[in-house]
């Protein structure tokens, strides 16, 4: 579903055009704060429709995080940045073929690598996303012809096994059918779903094939489906349909488990069920409204991708729009999301067929801990925990912490706010916890641990440890040690060097923090890694405590991104740790120093068609424009001079307005044009130039800043800005490089 779908045109009668891992600070402002509270006085009858049940001795099953996966979330290498992705632990992704036309951004090939670097395991392919109409019906034999060469292009990639065929998109909706009328050539789509899935076989024996993808669920068209595919021997290796609707609230359990009793009804052995476009347009980034279906989905362990309704390269509106590496309220909620480990717990909402409050919960035995996301509904939410007494290292008693996220749409969120937290006594077989004064479109997160909690974890800039991402053997702790911060604290640093803590960083202005990480090392002093967004930057030496209850600090001053950032801790390989402990860390602005240099400085040089323009929104009051089309149109910036040889952190301060107006597209749509992300290529010193994408500012008067790890020598320095191409696919972009103000040069630490 692309976002000039034709649904939003014919007034589709069940879509509604209503139009750190915590950041740990408190909200605000003329609204009410929300205040957590524990009664444990008898539900009144009032509650009923906003109590929700969780049942700590009631598993049901591993998490999936199936529901983490986004449609045209990636535009070109890093847009997003790997930043935004990692965290979230995507599953799969959907994006167009190479080639592709229907939209300026996304070509599989370009963006497969950074999704597998951060975790993705699948991609499918839209493969009629080739077209820049929705849809065309140019004949099967035309078709199967723009087939061969897309499976040819995808099968010489070193990662094509994770490359999954969509071959048709919506064919209930367009060329077979008919929005709001249904299919109306049932059976030429299934003879032509056979003629493309052998085609695309024999090429590629072992790709894998997903579809009907109807844009909606219907028992008759699935029936008919199923039983033409099973018999021709051409069953999809994952069965998709589109949940874009309101329906979604009262039938999903109810369409989910036809679909499974069809597969029984014709004995076909379950298939992977991915409802690859999710979310109403306006549900989208709004953390209320996106826990209806994470938690449906979850509960039926089902994969899912967010629907793309608005700007590509945001991963579906996770991101904020304009704001590289910035994530909205609804990121948050899926950040949350991935670090539930463990089984799922048996959750119950007011209902399961209405739109209302919604949760999902899971219970990690390693840390022992139950986090829960609940949200959906206005007023004062009550969580019941039950069976807590059941698992020995809670036994009746608790501590509980509680955050919320608010909705930002598509502009960026200072992250969770802090809102309570306490100990808690079970009685009459639960805990209840109130959240007071709830909002529709918030989302709350709380976190269940034993009841060893030193000290409250309402520190703002401060990060705690128990609640990091953990791999490796690092582990929470609940030991004997005193004097620690918050509920316990991460051990597990041995000397096998594979225990790793990361910590998700929301720094709301690119430069530079002093990051402090507070430890306890009763044994001999030891070392550890310190990363920053994926890239290793030094070791850090821990000097001996004496003692596992004497805590000190290590700080280290780090240039942070704008945005989301990833500070992580890791053991190194051959290096005794044993007993260390890691409390947190505190993260807050620090001095450094950043050198700016002018575009339109006349020490540099412009080459070609480059050409300096007057901009009062431009920073310095002017800019650098016509760079690129060709090697001969170029900006070089010359002397920039560093201290010392090594990684420097490059600030480049751009425009970028341009976009695709897409044949055919829907110009009553006031989005139906496509965002192009201009690229340059830049040059430090004459050597090989890097590829490097900027993301669109939608306006050419609208300035960003762009940050790249750039490696610099002593001395003074040249960096270029050229593009030695007109254009990779001249009838989407202009082949130009953004409009540049200025760059600043900054030493990463």
């Amino acid at each position: 579903m692309f976002k000039s779908h034709p649904l939003l045109d014919q007034g589709f009668n069940h879509i509604s055009l209503i139009t750190a891992p915590f950041r740990l600070v408190r909200r605000f402002g003329c609204g009410s704060l929300l205040v957590l509270v524990l009664s444990l006085l008898s539900a009144r009858p009032a509650d009923a429709q906003n109590t929700l049940t969780i049942d700590v001795n009631s598993s049901t099953g591993p998490i999936l995080h199936g529901a983490s996966g986004w449609l045209y979330g990636q535009a070109e290498v890093d847009i997003p940045s790997e930043n935004l992705m990692a965290p979230l632990k995507p599953q799969i992704s959907a994006q167009k073929p190479p080639q592709g036309i229907q939209h300026p951004g996304g070509d599989a090939l370009q963006v497969m690598p950074s999704f597998l670097r951060s975790g993705g395991t699948e991609m499918q392919i839209y493969m009629q996303d080739y077209f820049a109409t929705f849809y065309p019906n140019p004949g099967i034999a035309s078709y199967t012809q723009i087939v061969q060469q897309i499976v040819q292009a995808l099968k010489s990639s070193p990662d094509f096994q994770s490359f999954v065929y969509v071959p048709f998109n919506e064919p209930d909706g367009v060329v077979y059918g008919k929005y709001g009328t249904g299919m109306t050539n049932l059976s030429g789509f299934e003879s032509d779903w056979r003629t493309i899935y052998h085609m695309i076989r024999a090429i590629n024996p072992s790709a894998r094939i997903a579809g009907p993808n109807f844009y909606l669920y219907d028992h008759n068209k699935f029936a008919s489906f199923m039983a033409f595919a099973k018999s021709n021997n051409v069953l999809p290796d994952e069965v998709t349909w589109h949940e874009l609707t309101d329906s979604v609230y009262a039938n999903w359990y109810s369409e989910y488990s036809d679909y499974r009793s069809l597969e029984a009804s014709l004995a076909i052995s379950p298939i992977k069920v991915v409802i690859n476009e999710y979310g109403r347009p306006p549900d989208l980034a709004v953390p209320g409204q996106l826990i209806q279906y994470m938690a449906r989905f979850e509960r039926s362990k089902v994969f899912a991708c967010l629907a793309y309704w608005g700007t590509s390269g945001n991963l579906s509106s996770l991101g904020a729009n304009s704001m590289p590496n910035h994530a909205t309220g609804g990121w948050w909620l899926y950040r949350w999301y991935s670090q539930m480990e463990g089984d799922t717990l048996a959750v119950t909402p007011p209902s399961d067929r209405a739109q209302g409050l919604q949760g999902m919960a899971v219970l990690d035995d390693n840390t022992k801990q139950v986090r829960a996301i609940v949200g959906g509904v206005s007023g004062n939410v009550n969580v019941d925990l039950r069976g807590l007494s059941s698992k020995p290292f809670f036994g009746s008693r608790v501590h509980v912490s509680v955050w919320g996220v608010d909705n930002t749409s598509t502009s960026p969120s200072p992250g969770p706010y802090y809102i309570q937290e306490a100990d808690y006594t079970e009685s009459n077989g639960k805990v209840r916890i109130t959240v007071q004064d709830a909002q529709t479109n918030s989302a709350y997160y709380l976190v269940v641990t034993p009841a060893t909690s030193l000290s409250k974890v309402d520190k703002a800039n401060r990060y705690e440890a128990e609640y990091a991402e953990l791999s490796g053997n690092a582990t929470v702790a609940y030991g004997d040690a005193k004097g620690y911060s918050g509920t316990s604290f991460v051990g597990g640093y041995g000397n096998d060097g594979n225990a790793t803590s990361e910590f998700d960083v929301n720094a709301p202005t690119g430069g530079y923090y002093k990051v402090t990480l507070r430890y306890a090392s009763p044994n001999d002093p030891g070392d550890l890694e310190l990363k920053l967004n994926g890239a290793s930057l030094r070791t850090i030496a821990l000097a001996g405590t004496g003692s596992s209850s004497t805590w000190t600090d290590a700080s280290a001053r780090l240039f942070l991104t704008a945005g989301i950032n990833r500070i992580a801790y890791r053991a190194i390989p051959g290096k005794t740790n044993n007993g260390l402990a890691l409390d947190y860390i505190d993260v807050t602005p620090a001095e450094g120093d950043i050198v700016t240099y002018r575009a339109s400085s006349n020490v540099n040089t412009l080459g070609g068609a480059a050409s300096v323009r007057q901009d009062s929104n431009a920073p310095g009051g002017d800019y650098v424009t016509s760079i690129g089309q060709g090697v001969e149109n170029y900006l070089q910036f010359n002397n920039v001079s560093v201290p010392t040889a090594g990684l420097y952190r490059m600030i480049v301060t751009y425009s970028n307005g341009e976009l695709y107006n897409r044949p055919g597209a829907n110009t009553t749509l006031s989005n139906s044009q496509g965002e192009v992300y201009r690229f340059a290529q830049i040059a430090i010193n004459g050597e090989t130039a890097s590829h490097v994408y900027f993301a669109n500012t939608f306006s050419g008067e609208i300035y960003l800043p762009m940050e790249i790890d750039v490696q610099l020598k002593p001395g003074n320095n040249t960096i270029r800005f050229l593009n030695s191409t007109t254009s990779p696919t001249p009838n989407i972009e202009s082949g130009w490089a953004p409009n540049i103000a200025s760059i600043q040069i900054a030493a990463p630490e």
